[in-house]
């Protein structure tokens, strides 16, 4: 709960979901590049692809606001030549990185292609 407890309207109580600027950090599964798009896939303990990267911090008079940003995305902004609003794709790196995860992923599940099965006849 933030805002003053005791007024109504827009300086009232209200929960930070409602605020315009806050942005969740438990998304669940549907978290992607607010840059490039990269969606996040895990795999056991493997160092995330989508990192936090902070808009704003906390203070006396504000909120915490972070967005997601994939590995690359992320080391490009803070090199300072790269910005949140850019129209950029996945790095080859990151979907490399990407589609290495998905697959580990399916081959620990038995994912076997009707090409790749024995012939059991």
């Amino acid at each position: 709960m933030a805002g003053d407890p005791d007024e109504s309207g827009a300086t009232g109580p209200w929960e930070f979901p409602e605020c315009p600027h806050f942005r969740s950090r438990s998304r669940g599964h549907d978290r992607e590049c607010a840059r490039c798009g990269l969606a996040e896939l895990r795999v056991d303990d493997e160092h995330p692809l989508l990192e936090e990267h902070h808009l704003s911090y906390s203070g006396p008079d504000s909120h915490e606001i972070t967005v997601f940003l994939c590995r690359w995305c992320h080391a490009t902004v803070h090199d300072s030549w790269g910005r949140i609003d850019d129209d950029v794709g996945p790095d080859p790196e990151a979907i490399a990185e990407r589609e290495r995860r998905r697959a580990r992923q399916q081959a620990e599940l038995g994912f076997e292609a009707a090409s790749e099965r024995d012939d059991r006849g």
